[in-house]
């Protein structure tokens, strides 16, 4: 121990974290990935990447009300089905009011969990980081990057303080080069700091992976949605106006409505939220509301969820209208173009968001008439109705419906089938008043009629009888709150015409968003309010389309709402039931969470340029070697690349330079490869200067359509298809002739020989393989200078070759057995154990190595097939089954015309289906 007056001997050092940069798709790298969400925003970008790596874990979360979202909250997330990968979700907060200080709080808190980890306990110490909070473009990308450095640094030092292992490798992950690009320039600055030297150690260059991407410009992603913050406040000389904060792809923006003007915005909301539909005070309550910062952007399209406060929530956003005063026939009001959600600024927030149970339940009120019928308050067929088809289809949904419709629903039915809580769906169709007075009430306390004079009682909530509401506060009684409320209150009882216009005009939106507030807080996950006047027409409209886009057809809630919207006003466009719903809740949120939304097209994309299409083509190309081998991940790929190219040809840019060539390596990349010879012998044909990649690839796709069934394969004439083999194969040696000879392109001469041999017999057939031989030998000779694992399967060729020839002849083999000793020697020596080259090739020589053994037991070929799935899954092998199948179809094709050698050949065809099985 030292003494006073020595110092005590530090202790050694912490390596420095080394920080890299890589352009690619973080699905690929192996290592957990943090990810940030905001609260009450859409799972997008990284997140929606990242939860279709993990095999929609994210959204699992996110269906359970289990979701991070308030700073310092984070969740470790595996993924699904026994997946390997892991993801990392932090809590970032309120996007409208992010800081560098939110994200390094967030990340903190999102490495220390993980810290504390099972994957910590496994040895993971490599974390991938994205840019957090790159969405509300309010911090900028050098004060994002400081803050996670920050965080990582502080991570370091608490982990090593409790005797955790940190993390050894930060790995900036982002998919687009310009990011990528800017990123590593940033930290390469930051870095320099003095107190970070010894800390961190940044690569000297930007790595690439599997689904890099390259860009022209930023565009915009169809699953964000925009947020836009509005809260009263004060507009100077004691007027209380509101503040707008939008946070987003646009920059931050703040205006205030002129305090002057609060009467003419009260008289216009008055006159807007009538049913029928006027485009003048829509008009003007736009430009009186919406700061000038925003209007710039009143044209887009892009979703928008409105973060407001109990004032905001009374101006009717969803019916203000953006267009001119003569609008297009064929235009619609912005709720109808574009998404839109709302979302209650609140203080109180439910411990747990509710989920439904595994017996779905529905609570269904339809106008309820027993008791004693409030004064004033007529029947309403059309609520009843509503409520009718509503219980119908919940129930061809699988719901358990209870109904409370009409004549005999009494107030105390209603109130205790409320109280039972535990609906998944709570519908509510009926008489709704705000801050009321019953007439019952006015007449007892001897109202002489006067606005202004009556002082009695008041309610709020949805009128079950006389003096009697299913209140706000009831709600709260609740054990458990509905998953989903749908409260479509009708009418208001008529009193007076002062009373009833103030009404009109001010307590729908309130009683709305009262109702919505108190389901919020208590843990429903949507709740959708009348805020103004609907027509029975269009509530009925509006109801089932939500319900069918929630259910039948899985679709989120703003996705719901927005089509529900459209049904409305495709069907009666003057009538404005398609703006009067609030519609609170995250767009995300799905009611049925188990469920996929059904494929919808996406709006064709427009492009300045030919080079911006190929762009696009080129992202969707990479997207496919990122999880495009998932059914539902091809389909939508597929379908996203048949509007690209689709939009390609009304141009008229197909026969472009660079255009078709790109467009048949994207289809080739999705596995269709017909549509990919298809538009590279439209590029041969058309490009000025087709590439000599090209050329190959289409030589490739051709070879191994002659053997395919089908109209150009096998079911064709010999003499045909090897005519065709033939032109290609001489196509190739003219290319090597001028071009010069590479592995790549004997190796494509030797296939075609690998195919001319299938089709030959006889003598025929053993030259084929003998030119087959040489000119793999050439290709592997070639390629191990280059890249020994590219170069394995040309030398399993050769080989391959070499042996059935021997086999043939009924040679001794002893040769061949020296050839299989240096393949696997050159494995061994020149390959990465595990990669997927050496795997296939090394699969193909114990192949080999049987057949000269002659040996042809079941027992073998059933072991040779289990060593054959082992390596593919030690390997991770990427899906393409050709290296392995190969030179099994070759070998069962041509040992298969002789008596002596026809064992072997069924031999190997039983290795093939045991294959094709796997």
């Amino acid at each position: 121990m030292a003494t006073a007056d020595e110092p005590a001997a530090s202790a050694p050092a912490a390596a420095p974290i080394r920080i890299s940069v890589t352009n690619g798709d973080f699905a690929f790298s192996g290592a957990p990935v943090v990810v940030g969400h905001f609260l009450g925003d859409s799972i997008a970008g990284a997140e929606a990447q990242l939860d279709f790596a993990l095999g929609g874990a994210l959204k699992q979360r996110y269906a359970l009300g289990l979701y991070p979202g308030g700073v310092g909250s984070a969740a470790v997330i595996p993924a699904l089905q026994g997946g390997d990968g892991l993801g990392i979700v932090v809590g970032l907060g309120d996007i409208s009011s992010l800081t560098a200080s939110e994200i390094r709080t967030g990340l903190l808190a999102g490495l220390l969990e993980l810290g504390v980890s099972p994957a910590a306990a496994r040895g993971q110490d490599e974390i991938v980081l994205v840019l957090l909070g790159s969405r509300a473009a309010t911090v900028s990308v050098s004060e994002t990057l400081a803050a996670m450095l920050e965080a990582l640094t502080e991570a370091t030092r608490r982990l090593a303080a409790q005797g955790l292992k940190p993390f050894a490798h930060a790995r900036f992950v982002s998919v687009y080069e310009d990011d990528a690009h800017r990123i590593w320039h940033m930290l390469r600055r930051q870095l320099k700091a003095p107190h970070y030297q010894a800390l961190f150690a940044l690569s000297d260059q930007i790595d690439y992976g599997p689904g890099a991407q390259r860009r022209l410009m930023r565009m915009d992603d169809p699953d964000a949605w925009q947020a836009v913050q509005v809260v009263a406040a004060d507009a100077g000389d004691g007027e209380m106006g509101f503040r707008f904060t939008a946070v987003g792809d646009r920059a931050r923006a703040e205006g205030y409505t002129v305090g002057a003007d609060r009467g003419f915005v009260k008289k216009f909301v008055g006159e807007v939220a009538q049913r029928q539909v006027d485009l003048a005070p829509a008009r003007a309550l736009y430009q009186l509301v919406w700061p000038a910062e925003l209007k710039q952007g009143g044209q887009s399209d892009g979703n928008i969820r409105l973060i407001l406060d109990e004032a905001a929530a009374a101006l009717p956003f969803e019916l203000m209208d953006d267009r001119p005063a003569e609008p297009d026939p064929d235009s619609k009001p912005p709720a109808v173009r574009r998404g839109m959600v709302r979302q209650l600024i609140q203080t109180r927030f439910a411990r747990l968001q509710a989920t439904p149970r595994a017996v779905q339940q529905a609570l269904v009120i339809g106008d309820p008439r027993g008791g004693t019928p409030a004064k004033g308050f007529p029947p309403l067929p059309g609520a009843r109705a509503e409520a009718e088809a509503v219980a119908a289809l919940l129930e061809d949904q699988g719901f358990s419906v209870q109904r409370l419709i009409g004549e005999e629903a009494t107030p105390d039915q209603v109130i205790e089938k409320v109280l039972q809580g535990g609906w998944t769906v709570l519908h509510i169709s009926a008489h709704g008043v705000y801050d009321f007075a019953f007439l019952a009430d006015r007449e007892e306390s001897g109202w002489d009629g006067k606005p202004g004079t009556y002082h009695g009682p008041r309610h709020t909530g949805v009128v079950l009888g006389e003096r009697l509401t299913l209140a706000p506060s009831v709600l709260n009684a609740m054990p458990e709150p509905p998953v989903f409320a749908f409260v479509n209150c009708c009418d208001l009882g008529t009193v007076d015409a002062d009373d009833e216009a103030g009404l009109r005009a001010a307590g729908r939106p309130e009683f709305a968003a009262s109702f919505a507030g108190e389901l919020i807080a208590m843990g429903t996950r949507a709740v959708i309010a009348a805020g103004w006047h609907v027509s029975d027409a269009g509530a009925m409209t509006f109801a089932t389309s939500v319900y069918r886009e929630l259910l039948a057809n899985g679709s989120g809630f703003g996705e719901a709402v927005r089509i529900a919207r459209g049904d409305v006003h495709r069907d009666q466009p003057d009538d404005a039931t398609w703006g009067a719903y609030q519609c609170y809740g995250e767009p995300d949120w799905r009611l049925r969470a188990d469920g996929e939304p059904l494929s919808r097209p996406r709006p064709a994309p427009v492009f300045a340029s030919p080079a911006e299409a190929i762009a696009a083509v080129e992202g969707l190309a990479n997207r496919a070697a990122i999880g495009g081998e998932r059914p539902q991940a091809r389909a939508d790929l597929i379908a996203r690349l048949e509007t690209v190219a689709e939009v390609i040809r009304q141009r008229g840019w197909t026969g472009r330079d660079g255009v078709s060539e790109q467009l048949g390596r994207a289809w080739l990349a999705l596995g269709e490869e017909a549509r990919a010879i298809a538009c590279f012998e439209e590029a041969l044909s058309d490009d000025a200067a087709p590439s000599l990649g090209l050329i190959e690839a289409l030589a490739r796709l051709r070879l191994r359509a002659a053997l395919r069934p089908g109209p150009e394969g096998l079911d064709e004439a010999p003499t045909a298809a090897m005519a065709r083999v033939e032109a290609i194969r001489e196509q190739l040696t003219l290319l090597c002739t001028v071009a010069g000879a590479t592995a790549e392109r004997l190796a494509l001469i030797g296939k075609a020989a690998d195919r001319a041999a299938q089709l030959s017999l006889g003598d025929a057939r053993d030259t084929e393989l003998a030119r087959m031989r040489d000119a793999y030998r050439q290709a592997w000779k070639l390629g191990r200078a280059r890249d020994p694992g590219e170069a394995c399967q040309a030398g399993l060729m050769a080989v391959t070759a070499s042996v059935l020839i021997t086999l043939r002849a009924g040679l001794d083999a002893g040769q061949c057995r020296e050839e299989l000793e240096e393949l696997a020697e050159e494995f061994a020596k020149r390959t990465t154990p595990g990669d997927y080259a050496r795997a296939t090739a090394e699969i193909g020589r114990r192949l080999l190595s049987a057949l000269i053994d002659q040996g042809i037991s079941a027992e073998r070929a059933n072991a040779l097939v289990a060593d054959f799935r082992e390596a593919w899954h030690e390997a991770d092998a990427p899906g393409d089954d050709e290296p392995v199948l190969e030179p099994l179809r070759l070998i069962a094709a041509v040992l298969g015309d002789s008596d002596s050698t026809r064992p072997m050949a069924d031999w190997v065809a039983s290795i093939e289906s045991g294959l094709a099985t796997r």
